[in-house]
C-alpha cells in the first residue's frame, strides 16, 4: 500500500529546499512532486480530482456497510416476521429484507461517503485552494517507511500544514 504526505509551504524557495533536502536524504526523486506556480499543476495529478476522492471514500464505506446492511435487513425481517411477498416463505422474505437493508446501506454509503457533496459542492479539494492562495505543495508518495523518512526531513522546514493520507486503492 502506498501513502501520501502533502506538505504546504509558503514560498518557492522553501519548496525547492524541501526537494533538495529530500533528495539529499536519499528519497527517490520519482516519488517527490512539487505543485505550485512554475512547477506541476493540479490537473496533472489524480490526487486533485474531487470525484475520484469521493468515490474512493464511498467505496471504503461500502466495504463494511453493505454486508452489515444486508445482515441487518435479514435480521429485522426474521424478528418482525413480515411477509413481503406472499408465497416466498420465511427464507425468501428474509432475503428480500436483506436486499432492502443492502439498499439502505448503499444510500448511507453514498450520503456519508460524500456522494451528495459531488453534486452540491464543486470546491472539494483543499489542496487546490492552497495553490490558488500562492502556496506550494510538496507531495511524496511511497511506503510507510518512506513517508516517515520524508516527514522527519520536512519537519525541519517548519511547514504550514503537513498531512498524511492513505491511498485507498
Amino acid at each position: 500500500m502506498a501513502d501520501y504526505i502533502v506538505v504546504t509551504l509558503s514560498d518557492r524557495t522553501l519548496a525547492e529546499t524541501a526537494a533538495q533536502n529530500l533528495d539529499a536524504a536519499g528519497l527517490p526523486p520519482a516519488q517527490i512532486s512539487i505543485f505550485g506556480q512554475g512547477f506541476k499543476m493540479p490537473d496533472s495529478d489524480p490526487l486533485f480530482d474531487p470525484t475520484l476522492l469521493k468515490w474512493q471514500s464511498m467505496r471504503r464505506m461500502m466495504l463494511w456497510l453493505l454486508p452489515f446492511g444486508f445482515f441487518a435487513g435479514v435480521t429485522f425481517n426474521q424478528i418482525t416476521q413480515l411477509t413481503i411477498v406472499p408465497g416466498l416463505g420465511h427464507v425468501g422474505d428474509g432475503f428480500i429484507g436483506g436486499l432492502f437493508g443492502l439498499g439502505a446501506a448503499a444510500m448511507g454509503s453514498f450520503a456519508y461517503g460524500g456522494g451528495a457533496q459531488l453534486y452540491l459542492d464543486k470546491d472539494l479539494v483543499p489542496f487546490a485552494k492552497r495553490l490558488e492562495n500562492g502556496k506550494y505543495l510538496v507531495m511524496i508518495k511511497g511506503s510507510q517507511r518512506l513517508i516517515q523518512d520524508a516527514k522527519r526531513v520536512l519537519r525541519v522546514l517548519d511547514p504550514e500544514i503537513m498531512t498524511i493520507y492513505e491511498d485507498i486503492d
